[in-house]
Order: C-alpha cells, then sequence, then structure tokens
C-alpha cells in the first residue's frame, strides 16, 4: 500500500511540473479563476475521437466564466503537457474581447478573424502549422496523453498578426495575465 501512495505522489508531482509549461504552478486539477468548460469534454475525462485528429478533427465547444473587469483580450492555448520537455500547441485564439464567453465547435482553420470569438485570430499550431485547431494526435498504443484547455484574462490588447506561434503568444500572456482558467483533458487511441 505505501508503494501505491508514493506512485500516486510521485505522478502527481511530475504531473504539476507539466503543468508548468504556461509559467503556473498550481495543484493538479485546480480550474483557476476562469474555469473552461465543455459540453463535450467532462473536467478530467476523454477528449471525444470527433474532436481528434483521427476522427473528425473539429475544435470542441467552450465556455468559461469569470472574465475580470479589467480585462482587454482573452487568449486560448490549447496544448499537449505529455508531447515533450516542451507542450505542443493545438491551437492557439488571441485577440478575443473580454466579452466573449463562448466559442461553438468547428471554428474553421485559417487567417481569417473568427466571427464566432469576437474576431478573434488563429495561431500557427504546432502540429500541422495550420492556423486553428489541430486535434489530438496520439500514437496508437501510447499511453493516454494530458490536453491543457487554458483561457487567460490580459490586462492589455496584444496586437500580434494571424499566425503568430505558441511561443511568441506565451511570451506575451506571461507579461500581461491577470487572471486564468483551464480545462484538463485526456486522449488516447
Amino acid at each position: 500500500m505505501r508503494g501505491t501512495r508514493v506512485a500516486v505522489a510521485g505522478f502527481l508531482a511530475v504531473f504539476a511540473a507539466l503543468l508548468s509549461g504556461c509559467g503556473d504552478e498550481r495543484p493538479p486539477y485546480d480550474p483557476g479563476e476562469m474555469p473552461v468548460d465543455s459540453p463535450a469534454i467532462h473536467r478530467g475525462g476523454a477528449i471525444p475521437t470527433r474532436h481528434a485528429a483521427d476522427g473528425a478533427d473539429v475544435s470542441p465547444a467552450l465556455s468559461w466564466t469569470n472574465v475580470p473587469a479589467a480585462a482587454k483580450e482573452l487568449v486560448l492555448v490549447v496544448q499537449d503537457a505529455d508531447a515533450g520537455s516542451v507542450p505542443i500547441g493545438h491551437w492557439l485564439l488571441y485577440g478575443m474581447p473580454p466579452s466573449v464567453t463562448s466559442i461553438p465547435e468547428g471554428i474553421p482553420r485559417g487567417p481569417q478573424p473568427v466571427a464566432e470569438a469576437g474576431g478573434a485570430l488563429q495561431g500557427a499550431n504546432d502540429v500541422t502549422h495550420e492556423l486553428g485547431w489541430s486535434g489530438p494526435n496520439v500514437p496508437p498504443g501510447a499511453p493516454f496523453h494530458r490536453y491543457e484547455f487554458w483561457i487567460f484574462a490580459l490586462d492589455a490588447r496584444l496586437e500580434l498578426p494571424a499566425g503568430a506561434d505558441r511561443a511568441t503568444i506565451i511570451a506575451a500572456v506571461k507579461k500581461h495575465k491577470i487572471a486564468d482558467g483551464r480545462l484538463l483533458a485526456t486522449y488516447a487511441r
């Protein structure tokens, strides 16, 4: 029994360290000040195949609450925390007005402003390098990967062009973040 507790404690420590990819260290499963939810993905549950690369590969519907009154912009970052030493970005959506508190399923890829997200722009994901969603793509037989759906409230507008990469967006977020929230989910084939 003691060995099991030690293994679980070790897993939780590694999990907490992986969550630091956005510069945030908090206990596992803490949704933050602005919790993110999805009708398709239960907190801590599996991402449906419909949203994965081996399915229809459509972005999931998401919503969040408690956007601070001081927020000037919202940024969404979806990343695979188990992809390696640096998380892999699967979706970057930035320039959202703070009045946006949800986005529907199936946001089209491309450089055009996303009307459903208040004219937000999409960054280049780290998987296909396209602008927009790229669903989970875990190799068959590999252990499940953990995916983080982050929403950040910023105290300034970033003024980034369409196609910004994850590193650029995260660096800007770290300078201007006033609140955040997340949804943690998993995927395996």
